[in-house]
């Protein structure tokens, strides 16, 4: 499915084009995500911005995050590219890798209001 479909830039071959899974055929050691995976989502630091990327229009202001600051709290929610110097650095959020966290959060949050408004 191309909505699951990204451009690989950050290792070798460069510009491959992958795609995210979801299938059990895909997976090995499946766990349930802890407290303390989803608990990284109250880090992070959502912000809006206006765009500098000559294909957008530079006028609306946008939703997102900043690579940089993800990268510091969890690596593997980043895609990542080669400065000039070779170096890996952080260039974008992989927003998709987002959503397991936030629906176990919630989870949790709803069961512990539930349980809240159960107690007389």
């Amino acid at each position: 499915s191309a909505a699951n479909a990204f451009v690989n830039n950050a290792s070798s071959p460069v510009n491959e084009l992958l795609r995210f899974t979801s299938s059990l055929r895909y997976k090995k050691d499946v766990e349930e995500l802890t407290a303390a995976d989803w608990q990284q989502l109250f880090q992070l630091r959502p912000v809006s911005f206006q765009s500098l990327c000559p294909a957008d229009d530079p006028e609306p202001r946008h939703f997102g995050l900043i690579a940089e600051e993800v990268h510091d709290i969890e690596p593997t929610l980043v895609h990542y590219m080669h400065d000039d110097d070779g170096e890996l650095i952080p260039d974008g959020v992989q927003y998709e890798k987002c959503i397991p966290l936030l629906i176990a959060a919630f989870q949790q949050l709803t069961a512990r209001l539930d349980h809240l408004e159960a107690r007389p």
